[in-house]
């Protein structure tokens, strides 16, 4: 699951930012598009291990947003220096490439029926770890 989670977050994040970076005018969308795909491959597996490791302790919910702001963090990093663009754009760009990756994969993880009424405490979570990081 992890690999097509990986597939659909690199497909989709790259077509938002360089999207992005053409409406705007921010800079080269390939760019945008490179920098999406670098980013998203450094901190996807940790975004699975993450949301897994802090279910337990945090919650489902706690623990996708905790994870979610540090994957922004460090994805900003990639547009600052592969675009290049100001931290605030970058910042930016990598919160809307992520809120709408992992709107789709909440979107798909409902769609297939896997949440529940439990999934708030994490205890039916576990199946759907990443759904936010896809």
């Amino acid at each position: 699951m992890q690999s097509l989670a990986m597939l659909a977050s690199l497909a989709l994040e790259a077509m938002v930012a360089a999207a992005l970076l053409r409406a705007a005018g921010w800079g080269r969308p390939w760019r945008g598009a490179l920098a999406a795909v670098a980013g998203t491959l450094v901190s996807h597996p940790f975004a699975w291990a993450g949301i897994s490791l802090g279910m337990a302790p945090l919650g489902y919910w706690p623990a996708v947003l905790g994870v979610e702001a540090l994957v922004v963090l460090a994805e900003a990093s990639a547009y600052r220096l592969l675009v290049p663009m100001p931290w605030r754009r970058a910042v930016l760009a990598a919160l809307l490439a992520n809120a709408l990756s992992s709107a789709a994969g909440l979107g798909w993880y409902a769609w297939e029926g896997r949440f529940s009424a439990s999934s708030s405490t994490g205890s039916s979570a576990q199946a759907c770890s990443s759904a936010a990081s896809a």
